[in-house]
């Protein structure tokens, strides 16, 4: 009987060891070792004092336990890549927001303070001449940019916390930043309301129902 509960115990720490993969690399390398050779103790120890009953209650406990600590995990890793990474996720909202701003502010100068003779870099790709697949592109990049560029601002200071124990399971933390990254959400803001404000007048006919081709 006590080889029965001896391989019963071993192959449950066998399976509890697969289960870990669903752990971030880094975590398993850190604490995996130490995870299952006390689940393992745990298993001997309720399957000598309590058979079977004893198991399930100890395996119980650890699958409610990794659905707490898996995606809690992943997200502290994730969080962590992206404090790693922020630079480059800032370098590409800059990017997103200049390419943006500019097409913004060559239209309002040129077409909206007359300024006729400014050279405009962005015609050839909203040509009518421009291949259907380009201008679709080219329009979802100008329209888009804005909010993936705050997208891009953001990510590296969310902190997401679970916690199924309490009211709020998810938790959303804006980490705190400096003062020009403020400034760039705030040209984020502007750019995406002026280009809801360029929508909304020149659309304003079919939105209101006083023009039924649009």
């Amino acid at each position: 009987m006590g080889q029965i509960k001896n391989k019963i115990g071993l192959y449950s720490t066998q399976f509890y060891c697969r289960l870990l993969v669903l752990y971030p690399a880094s975590f398993r390398r850190e604490f995996g070792p130490h995870m299952a050779q006390l689940f393992g103790d745990l298993c001997q120890d309720a399957l000598g004092r309590r058979g079977l009953p004893g198991l399930i209650g100890v395996w119980w406990r650890a699958l409610r336990d990794a659905a707490v600590t898996v995606p809690t995990e992943h997200f502290a890793n994730w969080r962590r890549q992206m404090q790693r990474r922020e630079t480059i996720f800032v370098l590409l909202g800059a990017l997103f927001l200049l390419f943006s701003f500019s097409f913004a502010a060559v239209n309002v100068l040129k077409y909206s303070l007359g300024f006729s003779n400014l050279w405009d870099p962005f015609a050839p790709l909203s040509a009518e001449t421009t291949p259907w697949l380009v201008r679709q592109v080219f329009d979802a990049f100008i329209l888009g940019g804005p909010a993936l560029a705050l997208a891009l601002f953001l990510l590296p200071r969310l902190h997401l916390r679970l916690d199924w124990s309490g009211d709020e399971v998810l938790t959303v933390v804006i980490r705190k930043g400096a003062p020009w990254s403020l400034v760039l959400m705030g040209l984020c803001l502007v750019v995406g309301g002026v280009f809801v404000l360029y929508f909304l007048a020149e659309n304003w006919a079919c939105l209101i129902g006083q023009q039924l081709a649009c």
